[in-house]
Order: C-alpha cells, then structure tokens, then sequence
C-alpha cells in the first residue's frame, strides 16, 4: 500500500517543532481528524462523488487567480514564496504542515494523501 501519510511520530515532532507553545492544541486538532485507512479512502469517495458540484460552485464563487494577485500585489504583499521575508524553505514547509492545523478534512490533507503536495 502506498502512503503519503508521515508517521504519527514525524508528525508530533513536527507540531512540537514548529507551534511551540501553542503544540497542544494543534495536536489535539490533528487527532481529532486524523483517520484510518478505510476512513481516508471514503472521505476521498465523498470528494470524488462531489467533485461535479464542487467545480459549479468554484466557477461561480472564485475570482481567476490573476485577480486575486493583482489586488495583493496592488495591496503591497508578496504573491510567491521568494518574496515574503521567511525563506523558500520555510515557506513550503509551513505549506506542507498547515494541513496538521485544522480538525477537519482540507483541501491540503487532499493533496497530501494523493501526493501532488
């Protein structure tokens, strides 16, 4: 079986590593969506079986992404990682571990688990 997943052991060093004082809450939020194998694999179904009704509403709720970089770029930030003051490193980093921040299911535990993040 293929895993995406890092162990629950990478996965706490990594809360300690990188919240600090605030480690606890992040992992409790993490436990309370980690899932199974099984369970994984029905929450993917469920994105699936609605990936249809996801895209309609995405095309009418979501501005094209250029927009959206116009607005930060005339609003002062920084729209790519080589422009923000942490490192690039630091940047995808923190990309890859905000996944371990919410107790639900996220478009990031998505890409985590099929590999494209």
């Amino acid at each position: 079986m293929l895993t995406t997943q890092p162990s629950e052991e990478q996965i706490h060093t990594w809360i300690r590593d990188d919240w600090g004082a605030v480690a606890d809450e992040v992992e409790k939020q993490w436990r309370e969506k980690a899932l199974t194998h099984d369970a994984l694999r029905a929450e993917i179904e469920r994105f699936r079986a609605g990936l249809p009704e996801l895209r309609k509403s995405l095309q009418r709720d979501l501005l094209p992404s250029a927009v959206v970089a116009k607005a930060i770029r005339e609003a002062g930030g920084p729209t790519a990682p080589e422009q923000m003051e942490a490192s690039v490193d630091e940047y995808y980093n923190a990309l890859r571990r905000a996944r371990f921040l919410r107790n639900r299911f996220t478009i990031l535990d998505l890409a985590a688990e099929l590999g494209v993040a």
